[in-house]
Order: C-alpha cells, then structure tokens, then sequence
C-alpha cells in the first residue's frame, strides 16, 4: 500500500460518513484541545487520494477551530476500494475507548469488507491458467498480495490469530479483531436487534454481554400456566375436601 506524508489545507479534506455511522460525532476535551493549542497537531491525519478522512476527526476539527493553523500533516493512503477505506476507518481506531454499539458496527463493516475481499481473490484466481498438481507441488507459489491482505489485514498490529478452531472464518477473524470471541459477537448481535433496552444497558456499563442475553432468553420462555384448581371429593385418608394437607 504506497504512502506519502503531507502538509494538506485543512478545509480541503472531506470527514469520512463511515468514521461518523461506527463512532459517532467526534469529541475532545480541553486536555486535548490545550495540547493541539500547544503543542500542534503531532500526529498526522490519515487521508486518501481523494482528500477524504479516514483517521483524525478530533484533530481535523480542534484545528478547523484554530486560526492558526492553515495546513495539517497528512498520511495519505492510495486506496484502491471503498472496502480497503473502512478497513482502514477500523484499523487506525483500535486503541479506542468503544462501547459494544461501536465494535457492533466496526464487525458489520470488517465483515463486508473481508466477503469483498474473498470475492475479489477468487476471481484472481479464476483468470489464472490452470496448472497441473506436479507443478503446483514443485512449485508452492507464495500467496499473492491479495490473500495476504485477507489473512494478514486485521491483524496488523502483531496480534496472533484466534486460536478457536473455526480462526479461518470470517465471523472468528472479525471478531477477533473487534476484541471478542465469536460466540460473543453474536449474543451481542442478537441482543441488538431484539432487546435495544438492554443494550443501552450494556453500552452504558450497567450490564454484561452474558448476563443481558440470559435474561433475554429467560424473558422470552412462556409464562408457566396456572396450577389447576381442585375439583370437590374428599381425602382417601381422612375424608375432609381435597385441600386438606394430608391428601
């Protein structure tokens, strides 16, 4: 992936509407904010060909408020899909404080994006000239860039892959990147669509992930039906009515 560093006018560059659907609107503090009106911004901005932004939104608008600052330093990546841009939204953003919505979001884009991804290197491969099992045995051609990317993308911080026995899947290889087990991930989807109070609650910190889809299921189990009321006659033992204690 080539990229270059730049000094970019900063009311040239164009806030990511996906940065904005994962995260939200982007926020700082007056720590933050103090240091910028110090210090500058120290950590470059990560943008594509085309001048959309893909990580720095707090910087990009704390130096849209200064009239000090004109041009802002700029990473650009020369990204060849929408897809291989989100991915990007998603990698720059992992030491980020999240809320489980967020890593929600960030596994729904992940997983778009590594289907393209497959899609995209199968048909690679259907363009190459088939060659014989002896060849391919002899030969052990190395992965492309492609497959590297697919396998290698979400990974890139160092992390070792899953070690779930199901780690080749898309579903274990998101959610590994997203910071949780793909059992997790889906409690957490289902939770999302079907109980939106508990995960307010979740978000919140008020609830676990476990504990919100317990009680989700147990709210969905039928009411027991009501205990049949006794119908007359008389204890074999004693002869009183049937609600004697010694029936």
């Amino acid at each position: 992936m080539q990229c270059s560093i730049s000094f970019i006018n900063k009311k040239t560059i164009r806030p990511s509407l996906k940065s904005y659907k994962i995260y939200g609107k982007a926020t700082w503090d007056d720590e933050f904010l103090a240091s910028i009106c110090e210090y500058g911004i120290l950590e470059p901005l990560i943008i594509d060909q085309n001048n959309r932004l893909l990580s720095g939104h707090r910087r990009l608008n704390v130096a849209l408020m200064l009239d000090n600052i004109t041009d802002v330093p700029c990473v650009i990546r020369n990204v060849a899909s929408e897809h291989e841009a989100n991915i990007i939204i998603v990698d720059s953003n992992r030491q980020r404080k999240k809320n489980t919505s967020m890593r929600l979001r960030e596994a729904e884009t992940l997983d778009a994006a590594v289907t393209e991804l497959s899609k995209s290197r199968h048909k690679e491969a259907a363009r190459k000239p088939r060659i014989s099992k002896k060849s391919q045995e002899e030969t052990k051609p190395s992965k492309n860039k492609l497959s590297q990317k697919s396998d290698n993308l979400f990974l890139s911080q160092g992390e070792e892959k899953p070690s779930d026995p199901h780690c080749n899947t898309t579903v274990s290889i998101v959610a590994a990147t997203v910071g949780m087990s793909a059992t997790t991930l889906s409690c957490a989807k289902e939770i999302e669509i079907k109980r939106p109070d508990l995960m307010e609650k979740i978000d919140n910190g008020d609830m676990k992930i476990g504990a919100a889809y317990a009680k989700m299921k147990k709210d969905e189990k039928p009411a027991s039906p009501p205990k049949p009321k006794p119908h007359g006659g008389t204890c074999r033992n004693c002869g009183h009515a049937l609600e004697c204690p010694a029936g």
